[in-house]
């Protein structure tokens, strides 16, 4: 062997290395390797040529020498025994691999993970701790956004390195390092979940060891993206590790949150979470996020917000005091990271869905942070935050908080210039609570919380104006026009096309909540009923993510009459009136039962008394007449009862049989034409 920085002229060097005496030997020779790093001056083309022809070459060390890139590629294109190459410092490699760093992807990816995997197997365990430490970083490409290259991780994959990755871990300090950035590609972590690598991985995360518990609950977190891989058996497992180490150490505490905010989206993994105790962790996890770099508070929001989606879930995080920790994280984080202020929001948002939170988040004092939040310039910041306001303005003690801390200011804004629409639209929906014609001041309370000077009757005014100037922006006059002259299916659908928020889809509103935007369509304000209408017609139209739901709601607030009023008041905006038949014309479809039958006489006589509201506006239907109704006309007569039964009534039914729909035979049970004709037998 050549030792290193020795200088030789490539004829010299040539003779050495494949002189006749080694062409004539190299049947015989074992596998060998050389090295000539420090070398200069040699005519690489040439002598890579000759290299390549050495049966027995497995490993050449060239670094620190100024080999050219095309010596080398063409050394590892035409040698067939070359198993290691080195070039470190190697001045013009390094440069065409800045410029190409696909030049020699295939040699690193195919014989480096051969490489490596071989030198995991060795029985030295220095060298065993050493390659897995290798395969771990030799996967990743960009340690900042925990990116990793996908052809180098499936071809330790192919190589049947995940096996050997795996039983590693159990005996390697640097193996859950190796199978948590290996699992970040998803075909791979397909394969640690098949070879038992989710079972290692969670045993290990319960280790004293710092590292071994941070990397192996980086690997959890990986795999918790997989809908597949997702198991309640190792949720205990990080909420354990979260227990167990105290605050301060990040690292492990921010992958352990991490993989449960992931596993939490999941619905019968947020259950499991929930009984695991995920809550109490959680919450106190976020209660030590003052500190505005802390990755683990992050984390930790984010898994609440997810949490607080199930009912129960809600009141669980409720009730270890997760409303108090996320209070005092959403005041620390004003100038904080957008990921800890839109989660922190997020979970508050989520949280204030029940009634009872919402009133102890603004005891709490989450009005004021919240506020600050929504006047971030980021979109999904003050969408999430705006979203919260919301819930909390549906109770009037909030609103009036709302109003005292300057709210009505920042929901303005939001209003009228948010990029985000589901933010303007939260903001004008929050703004139509508040000033709705509600007492704002609830029941035995004064108004010396408001600050001095704050005219409410001016604030009102102002939310009004920006209120209606949204739900205009949705008015088109051309088709609003069709459906004075046309009240067709389909223009009622163009003008829902037109009007939808896709966003707007995923709400999801109780049935307190609907009743109240059902009695605001008849409220004294125009822009209030327009407003009602216009999210009325969000939440229910075809597409919705939650559009039955609500549609069973207003079934059962009973909401037809209240629509037919409501496009008929002749003192409504145009957009009230559109915006509701829109709404009906939904209900009505609705009415259709799972059994195709059509509720035909009630439909008729609503659609007669729509025609007859277009045809004659200036005539007021009474739903009842103001005279005396049949009670009063039984207790004004004699009170004898006719007991007597009309003979010809009787003739023309006697020998009629009753025909049960049982009988009824329809063969469009497959068809799409099966409700129609049930409507044609009725």
């Amino acid at each position: 062997m050549l030792s290193p920085g020795t200088a030789l002229s490539w004829k010299r060097s040539l003779s050495l290395i494949a002189g006749p005496s080694a062409r004539t030997l190299s049947g015989m020779w074992r596998p060998f390797a050389f090295s000539l790093a420090g070398t200069r001056n040699l005519k690489w083309a040439t002598a890579a040529l000759v290299w390549a022809k050495l049966p027995n070459l497995v490993g050449l060390d060239l670094s620190r020498t100024d080999a050219s890139p095309y010596s080398i590629s063409r050394l590892l294109s035409l040698s067939k025994s070359l198993k290691v190459l080195c070039v470190l410092n190697c001045s013009l490699v390094q440069e065409e691999w800045k410029r190409n760093q696909t030049a020699f992807s295939n040699a690193e990816g195919e014989a480096g993970t051969a490489l490596l995997l071989s030198l995991v197997k060795c029985s030295q365990e220095d060298v065993q701790e050493k390659a897995a430490a290798g395969l771990a970083t030799f996967v990743v490409t960009d340690d900042e956004n925990a990116a990793v290259d996908p052809m180098r991780a499936e071809a330790v994959m192919r190589n049947g390195g995940i096996p050997f990755a795996s039983g590693a871990c159990t005996d390697i300090s640097r193996g859950p390092a190796a199978i948590a950035n290996l699992s970040v590609n998803a075909k791979v972590a397909k394969a640690v979940a098949k070879e038992g690598g989710i079972g290692v991985l969670a045993n290990l995360a319960r280790s004293m060891n710092r590292f071994v518990a941070e990397e192996a609950a980086g690997g959890l977190w990986n795999l918790s993206v997989g809908e597949e891989h997702k198991r309640a058996k190792w949720i205990k497992a990080l909420v354990d590790l979260i227990f167990r180490w105290p605050a301060g150490t990040d690292g492990v505490l921010e992958r352990a949150a991490g993989a449960l905010a992931n596993l939490s989206a999941d619905d019968k993994c947020s259950m499991d979470a929930a009984a695991a105790g995920a809550a109490r962790a959680l919450a106190n996890l976020a209660a030590h996020g003052d500190n505005n770099t802390n990755n683990a508070a992050v984390e930790a929001a984010g898994a609440l917000w997810n949490l607080s989606f199930d009912d129960g879930n809600r009141e669980a995080i409720a009730a270890v005091g997760g409303v108090a920790a996320l209070v005092a994280l959403a005041q620390a984080c004003t100038n904080a990271s957008r990921n800890l202020q839109e989660r922190a929001a997020g979970a508050l948002w989520g949280l204030s869905v029940s009634e009872a939170n919402s009133i102890a988040i603004g005891q709490e004092g989450g009005v004021a942070p919240l506020i600050a939040l929504a006047r971030s310039n980021a979109e999904d910041v003050h969408e999430t935050a705006v979203g919260a306001l919301w819930n909390l303005a549906y109770n009037p003690g909030n609103a009036l908080r709302i109003v005292e801390e300057g709210g009505v200011t920042a929901l303005v804004h939001l209003c009228s210039s948010s990029r985000s629409k589901m933010a303007r639209f939260m903001s004008a929906l929050a703004l139509s609570y508040m000033f709705d014609g509600r007492q704002l001041f609830p029941v035995g309370s004064s108004s010396e919380g408001i600050p001095k000077g704050v005219n409410l009757d001016a604030v009102r005014r102002i939310a009004l104006r920006h209120i209606e100037d949204f739900v205009q922006s949705y008015s088109d006059p051309q088709l609003f026009s069709m459906v004075v002259t046309s009240s067709t299916s389909g223009v009622l659908t163009q003008i829902g096309e037109a009007a939808r928020i896709l966003e707007a889809g995923h709400l999801r509103c109780s049935c307190a909540e609907i009743g109240r935007f059902v009695s605001m369509l008849l409220n004294t304000s125009p822009i209030i009923r327009s407003c009602a209408a216009f999210a009325l017609l969000q939440f229910t139209i075809p597409g919705s993510k939650h559009a039955l739901h609500h549609l069973t709601l207003l079934q059962r607030v009973e909401a037809g009459r209240v629509l037919r009023k409501a496009r008929a008041a002749i003192s409504a905006p145009i957009e009230a009136k559109v915006f509701s038949k829109v709404v009906g014309s939904e209900c009505n479809m609705y009415k259709l039962t799972l059994d195709g039958v059509d509720v035909m006489g009630e439909r008729l006589a609503e659609e007669w008394e729509d025609s007859l509201c277009e045809k004659y506006p200036h005539i007021v239907y009474e739903e009842k007449s103001e005279g005396k109704n049949g009670n009063q006309y039984a207790q004004d007569s004699n009170g004898e009862e006719d007991n007597c039964y009309d003979v010809l009534e009787e003739e023309l039914v006697t020998g009629l049989s009753r025909v049960s729909w049982e009988r009824v035979d329809v063969s469009f049970h497959t068809s799409r034409l099966r409700f129609a004709a049930h409507s044609v037998i009725q």
